[in-house]
């Protein structure tokens, strides 16, 4: 997403607008789409505020370009025929059908919710008074203080309702985030009930099961292998025959027959699918390997030549170092014995 950037809070008018660069990819089709709003210049009038420039890819090759205003209207060029046609329009009818804004009255909202909590600001604010403003932030901002104060001497840590910390990349992410992909056919819209987004849905959402071990977390595959192993030792052996010591069953036990046949060829079915689908993951790891093999025997071969090179340089500066030492010497011995 673009960034927004705030123009005029020393001087003139306080506006907003939006910078940076977008890029958009379809990993179905390989299609790319790069997108850059372009900031207002210092000296720019009103045309230079809004502006967008971008291009449709196709791997390396630019199909189409597309430049405009956002708010306004953006047109699209292609770029083999030449032709330019308009690609995004803000009509009457666009402006109809933006969606209201929600917002939750202050008397329902929480006691620490950032309207709700700096509203004797943005009152003052409004009021043009920047001194009271300066005040109400100056308590809300001690009451914080002394709140982590309190906490700190009682240890006592401080937990995000809505929020956690990732422990590999360090940020605070969002606890309820739904990373399922939107399903335009079932999904009908989200929601925030309490500070939780959730998704109404036209059918319930069924749980998507994996089908492979190995897409499994270690923590979970090896409790499925523990358990494939704790029912395999738990699994009764075959009944000797009552007239003879010998522990090879008799052929006539049909039924144990049965379930032992249908059990190893249940066996054989997990095996086989398990087999399918590591196939195709070592084949592909020992592409990479192959890949890896070459890469290193190329930067060994670079690493030679550059070697080989420095060592030639080498060569040849002693060479002229040498030429410039006897040219030094001849001059010497026919100056002295002239």
């Amino acid at each position: 997403m673009p960034y927004a950037n705030c123009k005029g809070i020393l001087y003139g008018t306080l506006t907003m607008e939006y910078g940076g660069k977008v890029a958009i990819e379809c990993e179905k089709t390989g299609y790319r789409t790069e997108i850059e709003f372009k900031l207002k210049p210092f000296l720019g009038g009103s045309d230079s505020s809004n502006l967008i420039v971008g291009k449709i890819k196709f791997g390396k090759e630019t199909l189409a370009t597309l430049d405009g205003k956002w708010d306004e209207e953006v047109l699209i060029k292609d770029k083999r025929t030449g032709h330019t046609e308009i690609f995004w329009a803000v009509t009457p009818d666009v402006r109809q059908k933006r969606l209201p804004r929600s917002t939750v009255a202050s008397d329902e909202q929480g006691a620490y919710e950032s309207e709700r909590l700096w509203s004797h600001v943005t009152e003052a604010l409004k009021k043009q008074d920047v001194n009271e403003a300066t005040h109400e932030k100056f308590l809300l901002e001690e009451e914080q203080r002394k709140g982590h104060k309190e906490r700190k001497m009682k240890m006592v840590e401080w937990t995000p309702k809505l929020f956690e910390r990732d422990e590999i990349l360090g940020d605070w992410v969002y606890k309820h985030m739904d990373t399922r992909p939107w399903d335009a056919l079932n999904d009908i819209e989200q929601f925030e009930n309490e500070g939780v987004i959730q998704t109404r849905t036209r059918h319930k959402t069924q749980i998507l099961r994996t089908t492979s071990i190995i897409s499994l977390p270690q923590d979970k595959r090896i409790s499925r292998q523990l358990s494939f192993k704790n029912q395999q030792k738990r699994r009764p052996l075959a009944p000797a025959s009552g007239d003879s010591e010998c522990s090879t069953p008799e052929v006539e036990g049909s039924d144990n027959d049965g379930v032992r046949g249908s059990q190893s060829s249940n066996s054989r079915r997990s095996h086989s699918t398990i087999k399918e689908i590591l196939v195709p993951l070592m084949q592909g790891q020992k592409r990479v390997e192959d890949e890896l093999k070459t890469i290193n025997n190329r930067l060994a071969v670079m690493c030679r030549d550059q070697r080989v090179n420095a060592d030639n340089a080498l060569g040849s500066k002693d060479w002229i170092a040498l030429a410039v030492i006897l040219l030094l010497g001849q001059l010497v011995v026919g100056f002295v014995f002239r």
